[in-house]
């Protein structure tokens, strides 16, 4: 049909992953000053040595994107926790964290949404 018909049908779908990892608890944001983001806990994460690569992005509500330094993964069971570096031009702000990791089946990519950075130096009223 050129024009839209009565027996034309429509549809949508989502195609989903069971192989991607999924985050435990989360973190809410941290002070711009620490060292290192909080831990990143995650399950499904692929075993140690079947992925070709692992990114951290922390994404600014700007879309500024910042490289991040991971520590060699921790896996206790089925659980993985990242150790990930806090980027030096980490400034306050509101941020989208992106876990990407490669494996045989693909990239697959994770994100922390309204993750919080603080100054942790700042004046507080208590």
């Amino acid at each position: 049909c050129l024009d839209p018909c009565a027996d034309q049908v429509q549809f949508a779908f989502e195609s989903l992953d069971a192989t991607v990892p999924e985050l435990l608890a989360p973190p809410s944001g941290m002070a711009k000053q620490q060292p290192k983001l909080p831990k990143i806990t995650l399950e499904k994460f692929p075993a140690e040595g079947t992925y070709s690569s692992l990114l951290v992005t922390m994404v600014a509500s700007d879309k500024t994107e910042l490289a991040c330094t991971v520590q060699p993964v921790d896996r206790m069971g089925d659980l993985t926790q990242l150790d990930v570096l806090t980027p030096a031009a980490l400034v306050e702000g509101g941020y989208s964290v992106r876990i990407s990791v490669t494996d045989s089946g693909g990239l697959k990519t994770v994100s922390i949404e309204s993750f919080v950075v603080y100054d942790g130096l700042a004046a507080k009223v208590v």
